[in-house]
């Protein structure tokens, strides 16, 4: 598989996908959300720039805590800087808080390390979500909890 098209590195994907035991394989691999260690992330191809980005929601920021929490994601996303093209970004249609790595257009046998990719970024997204960022995002599962325990308290 020497060209680099679109259908060639979405057949990529879900090689990894399946890799990686996603159930799903050929969803993901068509831009599909998946969950992998309880991270919700998400493949995109950019064609334009002959590259595929893993992104990967690292959680929302606590009302009153926005700004500390975005002071740290610059200072982390300096370490990147000429080492890893990877950011933070805010996805304004999803109202998403994603960490995003860009890596060149797989090719033949990189199913592998395509994989390995994936769970170095969700280990480091949960990684600073029980270090750095700990007690400063919304934990959605126990806010979930808390909304259904008070609907199931209140009188009929």
């Amino acid at each position: 598989m020497s060209s680099h098209t679109p259908e060639n590195v979405r057949d990529l994907l879900e090689l990894a996908a399946r890799a990686l035991d996603l159930p799903d394989a050929s969803g993901v691999s068509q831009g599909r959300q998946f969950d992998l260690e309880g991270i919700t992330c998400q493949f995109d191809l950019l064609p334009t720039r002959r590259a595929l980005m893993i992104s990967c929601d690292i959680g929302d920021p606590l009302p009153g805590c926005e700004l500390e929490v975005y002071r740290h994601w610059l200072e982390l996303q300096q370490v990147f800087i000429g080492e890893v093209d990877a950011s933070f970004v805010r996805d304004p249609v999803a109202n998403r808080h994603l960490f995003t790595v860009r890596l060149p257009w797989p090719v033949n046998d990189q199913t592998a390390s395509l994989a390995n990719a994936v769970r170095a970024c969700v280990d480091q997204v949960r990684r600073w979500q029980s270090t750095l960022l700990q007690g400063l995002l919304v934990d959605h599962e126990r806010e979930l909890e808390r909304l259904i325990g008070a609907d199931r308290s209140e009188p009929a």
